[in-house]
């Protein structure tokens, strides 16, 4: 397993920005946090020096790295592998609850929480 220190920029508040942390904390992953508040200038800088020119961006020693799922893989197979699963079947059961969680949950999450926080 890997001891490296990955640095990851991006919005802490976002939700997955938070997905990466989550995972690299299950892990024992160390990540150090370059937050980027959205209304910050440098924002678009940073999300250009990424391969998808969007944050969040991981920078590891292999290169740079984008898309939230990706980088919480990434993470995660260099950190702690089984965590991803030990089988194919494994495997495929993180990958669909993974996909569950980013689509069909997420796009809720917005009408549910934002009237909760008095943004809609």
């Amino acid at each position: 397993m890997e001891t490296h220190t990955y640095k990851l920029h991006g919005s802490k508040y976002h939700g997955h920005f938070q997905k990466i942390l989550v995972t690299a904390a299950f892990c024992n992953a160390k990540v150090e946090v370059c937050h980027v508040h959205p209304t910050d200038p440098t924002y678009c800088t940073e999300a250009e020096n990424s391969p998808t020119r969007s944050l969040p961006l991981l920078e590891t020693k292999d290169g740079k790295l984008s898309e939230a799922n990706a980088i919480a893989n990434y993470i995660a197979n260099n950190s702690n592998p089984a965590f991803l699963g030990k089988s194919s079947w494994e495997k495929a059961q993180v990958a669909q609850w993974t996909d569950f969680a980013g689509y069909d949950l997420h796009k809720n999450t917005h009408s549910c929480v934002y009237p909760l926080f008095g943004k809609l």
